[in-house]
């Protein structure tokens, strides 16, 4: 056993209490389920490492078995390699196996031998490509293919460490996430952590950070800029695979654990999947569901993980067809509950029956998203940087700088709220105020921190406003969308006020002047046609038919409504 310093003893025994044990747990579940056993609620919670959460791994398993070889390899084993403070030592080796995709094993591989003197000779040439081809001949017989290989300064567990200890100072989720954010900035700006070779998900990660994607500060925030979620919000996502369903849900009340009770989704599970959400939403009580089908949802993740950050024109073309494909199939592939009128039966079927094309299930996915890529690289140009202002009033609760290059996000920053607020101070409330106070702000961002493009405000109680809206529920139903008219009210007013500027604002101002002079109602009209591809029905059978008379009905219904409100 190699001698350690008293500083590193005390990391390497922190680490085995806080990270090794926590996830040695998990291991003997998932372990267990894959021998088949039977496991209790009791048996199967387990708690995240270093994380505030807990969860059901019964639900967890069949995710990891589906989402490991996207987001890593297969099956996945991992040589993991922890160097002393120096970087230079061997001091811990461990095997992490997987059976089904899942981690179900930890194993100590001792140091004794020729191996490590040669491995740490690949690691101070600084080029461990060759390390885990090394390291498979090594250990063929008792760890069988290793996959990667993970090389760890013990300094992380350092690093770690702070995570935790903020966590056990009851800092909130907020709290929690930036101090990951610190953490991971941290380890990758020291070079405390590598792969061999690198897994996709992990990739990106050293995309943001060693390529400097976000620069972000606390201290630039107004302290009070977090707006927490309502204690009454539940919101529940359903996921649907080949053989399991598993429910994942975001429960303010109770915000640790992740998953809903076993005998809530072994009943979901028998569920029809056009009605999963539905039932979500009245078994657990969640304010909104969303049901997924998670082949798609799979295949978006890995075009998202597997190519490099930031995205190119042709990435977001190949991106946003996966994504409006998934959107596209409307209660084959998704559900949403409560859903909004434009996807209930009694607009889709008339609409159908009309020959209109406004339905979701004929999103034009094979050419919109290059419309939208190639037209916003010309409204908006190649590379251009926008300033978005967050303001309580005249108060500027966060100024967020976003620059793109080639039509993709290329970095996202804080700036300091401090340089902006005695802008925003001096003036009144007004549209016009804060428009001039957007455009001494919009200066001085340029002399500060370079040229700015755009320069955009939005007023927190506007964002609120809209939240409310649409995850409410009036304009899920035609008998409840009257009571909508007092929020549309409200945030057109808010509009009118103030509650979103935009400057410059000239190409704003130049199509609006156009869509006058051609008429609002044949430019919208055109407008909305272009995400909708044109078809006529597959089928002229019974299932033709059966529609169209449960469209007539409808559209009789309508027709008869009205007029006996036009007789009244």
């Amino acid at each position: 056993m190699v001698e350690l310093s008293k500083s590193e003893e005390e990391l390497i025994n922190w680490a085995r209490t806080q990270v090794k044990e926590p996830w040695l747990g998990i291991f003997r579940v998932a372990e267990k389920i894959t021998r088949g056993s039977i496991l209790t609620p009791e048996e199967s919670e387990v708690a995240i490492p270093l994380s505030p959460f807990r969860a059901d791994y019964r639900q967890l398993y069949f995710l990891f078995r589906e989402l490991l070889p996207v987001f890593v390899f297969q099956p996945a084993n991992l040589f993991i390699i922890v160097l002393d403070s120096e970087g230079k030592r061997i001091i811990r080796a461990y095997l992490q196996e997987t059976r089904y995709s899942n981690f179900v094993s930890l194993k100590n591989i001792e140091l004794s031998g020729q191996w490590g003197e040669k491995a740490e000779g690949f690691i101070a040439a600084d080029d461990p490509r060759p390390l885990r081809d090394y390291l498979s001949d090594c250990f063929r017989d008792q760890a069988g293919e290793i996959n990667w290989v993970m090389i760890a300064n013990i300094r992380l567990f350092k690093v770690l460490k702070e995570i935790l200890d903020g966590l056990e100072s009851n800092g909130g989720l907020s709290d929690y996430l930036v101090n990951v954010y610190l953490a991971l900035k941290k380890i990758y700006a020291n070079g405390w952590i590598s792969f061999s070779p690198t897994p996709n998900i992990l990739a990106r990660l050293e995309d943001i950070f060693r390529k400097d994607m976000i620069e972000y500060r606390s201290s630039d925030l107004f302290p009070q800029s977090y707006e927490p979620v309502s204690k009454s919000d539940i919101f529940v996502i359903v996921l649907r695979g080949r053989d399991f369903t598993v429910a994942l849900r975001l429960d303010p009340r109770d915000p640790g654990n992740l998953t809903v009770d076993k005998e809530v989704y072994d009943r979901l599970d028998r569920i029809p999947f056009r009605k999963l959400a539905k039932a979500a939403a009245r078994k657990t009580g969640a304010k909104m569901a969303i049901a997924l089908s998670l082949d798609p949802v799979v295949n978006l993740l890995y075009e998202l993980v597997s190519r490099p950050l930031p995205y190119g024109s042709d990435d977001q073309i190949t991106i946003l067809r996966k994504l409006l494909s998934l959107i596209k199939n409307f209660k084959r592939q998704w559900t949403i509950c409560p859903s909004p009128i434009a996807l209930k039966n009694y607009v889709r079927l008339p609409a159908r029956l009309l020959g209109l094309p406004y339905d979701i299930t004929n999103l034009a996915d094979w050419f919109l998203p290059q419309v939208i890529v190639q037209g916003s690289g010309i409204a908006l140009g190649q590379h251009f940087r926008t300033a978005l202002i967050i303001l309580e009033g005249t108060s500027v609760q966060a100024v967020i700088i976003l620059e793109h290059y080639d039509g993709g996000l290329r970095k996202v920053k804080t700036f300091p709220v401090s340089e902006l607020h005695p802008l925003f101070e001096r003036t009144g409330p007004g549209y016009r105020s804060i428009r001039e106070a957007v455009i001494k702000a919009k200066h001085l961002i340029w002399e500060k921190d370079g040229w700015i493009s755009f320069a955009v405000s939005i007023q927190k109680n506007l964002l609120s406003e809209l939240r409310s809206l649409l995850l409410g529920k009036k304009l899920t139903s035609l008998f409840r969308l009257p009571f909508a008219f007092p929020d549309l009210v409200r945030i057109f007013k808010l509009l009118r006020k103030g509650g979103m500027v935009v400057y410059p604002d000239i190409s704003l101002r130049e199509a609006n002047k156009w869509v006058k002079k051609r008429g609002r109602f044949w430019v919208y009209s055109s407008l909305i046609q272009i995400p909708f591809t044109r078809k006529r029905p597959r089928t002229r059978g019974l299932l033709y038919v059966k529609s169209t008379i449960i469209a007539a009905v409808i559209l009789g219904v309508i027709a008869g409504i009205i007029l006996r409100l036009a007789a009244t």
